[in-house]
């Protein structure tokens, strides 16, 4: 089934090609995009639909894993991070006592 991606209202929103009309802007994917798509959003969520054949040339291109990207990325940053969630909870509770104060009035 062939999809057309458009922006309405702000939002991108995912359409079946045959029953809407092509309007300016639309990005049209054909019947092997949307495959392809499906493909590896089945085999990444664990849902059951995988084309074997399309699996397997993407194992076959895959150069890194993202969840190894991901752990190493953070790991990198975890100070940064650290430091980013403790003024975070500060924030928090400021507003919180600020929050207690006023409804005490």
């Amino acid at each position: 089934m062939a999809i057309r991606i458009r922006k309405v209202d702000g939002i991108t929103i995912a359409l079946c090609a045959n029953e809407t009309n092509k309007k300016e802007g639309d990005m049209y994917l054909d019947d092997a995009v949307h495959e392809a798509l499906a493909t590896k959003f089945s085999n990444d969520w664990d849902m059951g639909y995988d084309n074997k054949k399309i699996v397997k040339l993407m194992e076959k291109e895959k150069v890194r894993d993202a969840k190894e990207t991901l752990e190493k990325w953070i790991s990198e940053r975890e100070p940064q991070l650290k430091l980013i969630k403790r003024r975070w909870c500060d924030y928090l509770t400021v507003i919180l006592n600020a929050k207690d104060q006023i409804l005490a009035c």
